[in-house]
């Protein structure tokens, strides 16, 4: 498995948990898809994420001052960008 496909599934699998445990179904991802209208995270998901993100992978992309991520494929290349230096 390479690299983005290691950050891509553990995106997937976070946001599937946070969506779970709030009672929402998993779903596919799909790249163009916005994460607040098409996936339904709000604000309060969207910091789960990321806290969540940061304890698995070690990283926090937005402390670093990021900013505009408003689909699926950008946050999954933010992190693989973050990762990789």
């Amino acid at each position: 498995m390479t690299h983005t496909t290691l950050v891509r599934r553990k995106i997937e699998l976070t946001i599937n948990q946070i969506l779970e445990e709030s009672g929402r179904a998993r779903q596919d991802f799909q790249d163009d898809q916005a994460l607040v209208r098409d996936i339904g995270l709000d604000s309060l998901d969207l910091a789960a994420t990321v806290v969540q993100l940061e304890h698995e992978l070690g990283i926090d992309p937005f402390r670093e001052g990021r900013t505009g991520v408003q689909t699926f494929s950008e946050l999954v290349r933010l992190y693989e960008d973050s990762l990789s230096g």
